[in-house]
This record gives structure tokens, C-alpha cells and sequence, in this order.
């Protein structure tokens, strides 16, 4: 059994550059604003962009942010996942226990966040125990999605969300206050700080649970950027 960290990774070339080059999404997001107007004229270097941006926001003009989008991968739990995909709109893609065969000692559960050590003993021993009711279940016959019956909530899951910067807004609102559930804290608030570093002007506005974050790891250590691999880097060079 290996106990992981929940993480945020962004999972392709195309999210990374939009991250590497937010001026561009933001030309593009207030070009778009533009056309209501056909006042096209009146850009003036991204400055005036980034003003025509936020009073759209300011005034709840926000449907022009639907032209833009963003896909990452959640490594999370199997419980946070339930509270995931029930924000639209958003396309999702995850991991499935019904065709997934896990191996003996290699299944992953996600860390709590607890820190007793009596609760997180009676923790660890009962994922211990659904990793061996897993295994003893697929040595007896049973088909991944049978075996599945015995996993719990702390059972890691990889899902990939695409969510234009409207939805993205609008999640992160909900998801990093003060009242969401702490196990998606954890990965919300830091793909927030992300944002507001990347994308000021779009996200800046967004409040988050600031006493929770005192309590996280650094929280650019939960986010894990596109690396390309190294077959792309040598099919570049011929």
C-alpha cells in the first residue's frame, strides 16, 4: 500500500503554454468582448485588455470567459471525486475501478489530513485492510469491478477536468471557501493561487480559506506542471 499526496498536474503542452503565456489568453478573452462593441480600435496594448477584462467581470459580463479553457488532472480520493464532478459545465475523464486491476502493495490511498496519531492508525489499517480484500477478492475469481466493492473514499483517483475560465471561476469560489470539504481545500486553493499568479486580472476577486492554506504544505508543491517528454524533445531535433 503507498500512502500519496493529493496533487494538481497540468496534463498537456497546450494548458502549459496558455500558463506560460496568460497575455495571450487575455487578449484573446477581451478581443472577444470587443466584438459586442466593434471596438477594436480602442486596444491599446494588453493594459487596455486587461481594464476591458476586469470591468467585464465587475459588471457580470463574465460569458465572455467561456472562450477560453484549461484541462488538468486531479490525484485525489475517491470521496473528493463525487464532489468534482458535480460542477458544470465541465468535461471529465477518470479513473475506473472497473477495469483497473490493482497489484498486492501497490494500490495508493490519499493522505488524510488529520495529524492524531490514533485516528490516523484506525486510518491506515482499514485502507491495509481494503488492499488485502482486494487482493484476496481477485484471487478468488472476481472481476475488478466486483473486487472494487471493498475499496473506501480514501482510495486514489486520477480525473482530468476541462472547464472554460467562467466554470473555473465559479468553482474555485465554492471550492476554496471556508465551508468546502478540507480534502478538496487541499487541492483547490492551491490551483487558485495558481490562477490569481497566472491570471490576476480574472481571478484576483476570488476569496479563499487563508487558514486553512497556514496548515498545507507549500502550496506550489501541490502542483505539478507539464514536462515534455523526452521522445518530443528528440523528434524536435531531427
Amino acid at each position: 500500500m503507498k500512502i500519496v499526496k493529493p496533487m494538481v498536474i497540468v496534463p498537456n503542452k497546450l494548458t502549459q503554454y496558455k500558463l506560460d503565456n496568460p497575455n495571450e489568453v487575455i487578449d484573446f478573452l477581451a478581443n472577444s468582448a470587443r466584438i459586442s462593441y466593434q471596438s477594436f480600435e480602442k486596444k491599446n496594448g494588453i493594459e487596455t485588455e486587461e481594464r476591458l477584462l476586469k470591468n467585464c467581470i465587475k459588471n457580470g459580463h463574465t460569458s465572455i470567459l467561456e472562450h477560453e479553457s484549461l484541462t488538468f488532472d486531479f490525484i485525489t480520493d475517491r470521496g473528493v471525486s463525487h464532489e468534482l464532478v458535480r460542477h458544470r459545465l465541465a468535461s471529465y475523464v477518470q479513473e475506473s475501478t472497473r477495469y483497473v486491476k490493482y497489484e498486492n502493495g501497490e494500490m495508493e490511498f490519499i493522505r488524510p489530513i488529520f495529524s492524531n496519531t490514533d485516528m490516523y492508525d484506525v486510518w491506515f489499517q482499514s485502507c491495509l485492510d481494503c488492499e488485502t480484500a482486494y487482493i484476496h477478492m481477485r484471487e478468488a475469481g472476481a472481476q475488478p469491478q466486483e473486487a472494487r466493492e471493498v475499496l473506501n473514499n480514501s482510495f486514489k483517483t486520477q480525473i482530468r477536468i476541462t472547464r472554460n475560465f467562467r466554470a473555473m471561476r465559479e468553482f474555485l469560489s465554492l471550492r476554496c471557501a471556508k465551508p468546502a470539504h478540507p480534502h478538496i481545500k487541499e487541492i483547490c486553493i492551491p490551483l487558485l493561487l495558481l490562477m490569481k499568479q497566472k491570471f490576476p486580472v480574472i481571478f484576483d476577486d476570488i476569496k479563499y480559506d487563508e487558514e486553512f492554506l497556514e496548515h498545507m504544505d507549500p502550496w506550489s508543491s501541490y502542483i505539478k506542471e507539464f514536462v515534455i517528454p523526452v521522445k518530443y524533445l528528440e523528434e524536435g531535433e531531427h
